[in-house]
């Protein structure tokens, strides 16, 4: 929940973060195509570092 500050008379929601559904994230299109979805949100994708491509390299080569 909500926290009350001194002087409201409200809950404090704006530190809450909307889920998104599965369904509504497989529907979605986007122009980067740089997101994906996570505990509930759809999140920009980390790009791999160098050691990771390093890595892969070596292990594929």
């Amino acid at each position: 929940m909500g926290t009350t500050k001194p002087g409201l008379e409200y809950p404090d929601y704006r530190n809450a973060k909307a889920g998104v559904a599965v369904t509504d994230y497989l529907h979605t299109s986007f122009p980067d195509l740089y997101r994906e979805y996570r505990d509930g949100q759809i999140v920009e994708r980390s790009l791999p570092d160098y050691l990771h491509g390093r890595t892969q390299f070596l292990i594929f080569e």
